[in-house]
């Protein structure tokens, strides 16, 4: 994907709409869920629209994802501590537009060394490299650089320094596998779900799950069951998106599910709200339950679509060989026509009836020779 070169005005587009939709998606993740850091939330969707966008469209929008995350970096720097220069805040920003660069591009090179060209959700073998090698290493990796630069800034403060690590790692596999995995699997166009009825029976999930996560994780469920553990109702429908529409049907309820459960967690509604625990870690759990259920629910998607994949090669083979066997029918029919006709000539000549007429025949030429001369 994304390997014929653009014009010079279509690539710079390209870069800009890459800059803005970071920029969008990271102000709106840090206003609705604030994080330990000024431009990282506690769940970070950018780091999976960088990864899907690099990986639809090609490495060349680099400096888009750098200027996107220099300027939400700077810009959330000048409102926190405006009396300090803009060449420190400049350098800031640039250090950690540069790791999330690198973070962009060690997911990148991972997914093209493990999977290639093919979607990362067509094989469950795939979906284990996505979930575990461009999800969480190269998040590992940002998350370390960030919180150094972060420390050696004067932001972080050493005794918080592991804390802030573990959260910034869990943000970015959390946007990772919400944002990246949504986008992947609806990356391919025309989406072709088979007429209009198959439209409506989207739409019917959409708001079923809409409705569903609102009892799960919203305030309809608190107030009629209280905080009970009803995330089980979620399971049917995973079910019907897997087995209705495959990989954009599980995206698509697995991205309703995150953002309600996460959403809904941090305004102390759903399941994962414990009086025990703190809200960070009531976040950590849930983030825990959506990363196992969507890798249960993309693994089973990749192994039905393997198997439908391995049915219509069978089809087609068969359909092959049959086309093949009936010209071989017809090539052997016409062999045994051709046989069967040299074999009743044979039968014919050898007859003594067939021999009278023979000599017959040589008499009659013998006699008109005769009367010639």
């Amino acid at each position: 994907m994304g390997d014929a070169r653009p014009s010079r005005g279509v690539y710079l587009t390209e870069v800009a709409l890459t800059a803005a939709l970071y920029l969008l998606t990271g102000y709106l993740s840090a206003s609705w869920l604030p994080g330990q850091f000024w431009w990282v939330g506690p769940v970070w969707p950018p780091t999976g629209l960088a990864l899907a966008l690099v990986w639809m469209r090609g490495w060349r929008l680099w400096p888009g994802i750098l200027l996107g995350n220099a300027i939400g970096a700077g810009w959330a720097w000048v409102l926190n501590r405006p009396a300090d220069s803009p060449v420190a805040i400049g350098v800031f920003a640039a250090l950690l537009g540069l790791c999330e660069v690198a973070r962009t591009w060690l997911a990148l090179w991972i997914l093209r060394r493990t999977v290639g060209a093919a979607n990362p959700f067509d094989r469950s073998q795939d979906v284990f490299k996505f979930y575990v090698l461009a999800a969480f290493v190269p998040s590992v990796m940002n998350a370390s650089l960030g919180v150094l630069v972060y420390y050696l800034a004067g932001v972080a403060e050493t005794k918080y320094l592991f804390h802030a690590w573990q959260s910034w790692t869990v943000s970015e596999v959390a946007g990772t596998m919400l944002a990246g995995s949504t986008i992947i699997c609806w990356a391919d166009w025309p989406w072709k779900l088979g007429g209009v009825p198959r439209w409506l029976e989207l739409i019917a999930l959409v708001v079923c799950s809409f409705v569903i996560n609102m009892i799960v994780f919203g305030p309809w469920g608190f107030v009629a069951f209280g905080r009970y553990p009803l995330q089980f109702l979620l399971q049917p429908l995973l079910l019907w998106g897997i087995f209705r529409f495959g990989r954009r049907g599980t995206s698509l309820v697995m991205a309703l599910m995150s953002i309600a459960g996460i959403v809904g967690t941090e305004f102390n509604y759903g399941p994962f709200v414990v009086d025990q625990l703190s809200d960070e870690q009531q976040l950590l759990l849930v983030q825990l339950h959506l990363g196992v259920t969507g890798l249960v629910a993309f693994v089973l998607t990749a192994l039905l679509h393997q198997r439908q994949a391995a049915e219509a090669e069978l089809i087609r083979n068969f359909e092959q060989r049959e086309k093949e066997l009936r010209r071989e029918v017809r090539r052997l029919r016409v062999e045994i026509d051709h046989s069967r006709m040299k074999r009743e000539v044979a039968e014919i000549t050898e007859t003594d009836y067939f021999h009278e007429l023979q000599r017959k025949a040589r008499a009659l030429r013998r006699r008109a020779g005769d009367n010639g001369e």
